[in-house]
């Protein structure tokens, strides 16, 4: 959808239609009273709003340019620590800020960190991975849960094998986006 929206409008979102699907995101937060609306299979569709807020916000803050700045090593671990220790609560209003406030800050303040040649293919890898895995690792969760006996297992082990399952896959998958990708480059250049 973001790929036709881009050709058809040549454009970013404006900043209206970010406010508008982030305020859409907060009704229906704050209507389930859930942070993350959408997440199962009797809900799935309110987490249209919340994946497009968070998507197009994403996208807005590359299209500002603000992630160009450069903040301070001190000033970056510290956001970056306080989002993380946010995620550890289960109070649902710092989950909240969290999503809307602290996520956001963490990606523009990360982005702006400058990477070494010695780091570059590995932070290269770790960003194509990123969407794969986060695509999968839910479904995946899901179907080994349903396949194997968890009782007997602990849950070390039940992460070590679905990391593994997740990885595996994201690496398949991150391959053949890239070349779905370019056939649709270059299909849609030419028309």
């Amino acid at each position: 959808a973001f790929f036709v929206y881009v050709q058809r409008f040549k454009k970013i979102p404006q900043i209206k239609f970010v406010c508008t699907a982030i305020f859409i995101f907060l009704f229906c937060t704050f209507v389930f009273r859930q942070t993350n609306p959408g997440w199962g299979v009797t809900n799935f569709i309110f987490g249209f709003p919340r994946v497009i807020a968070e998507f197009f916000g994403g996208a807005l803050i590359y299209a500002t340019g603000i992630h160009k700045k450069r903040f301070s090593t001190p000033f970056v671990l510290f956001i970056g620590t306080v989002t993380f220790c946010g995620f550890l609560t289960r109070n649902s209003q710092i989950a909240l800020i969290c999503s809307l406030i602290l996520v956001p800050l963490t990606v523009i303040v990360l982005s702006t960190i400058t990477v070494n040649a010695t780091a570059k293919p590995v932070c290269s890898f770790l960003g194509d991975i990123s969407y794969p895995l986060y695509i999968i690792h839910f479904p995946i969760y899901r179907l080994v849960h349903e396949l194997v006996d968890f009782r007997t297992i602990s849950s070390a082990w039940q992460t070590l094998l679905i990391l593994i399952i997740c990885s595996i896959l994201a690496i398949a998958l991150m391959r053949a986006d890239s070349v779905i990708r370019n056939k649709l480059n270059i299909f849609f250049l030419r028309s």
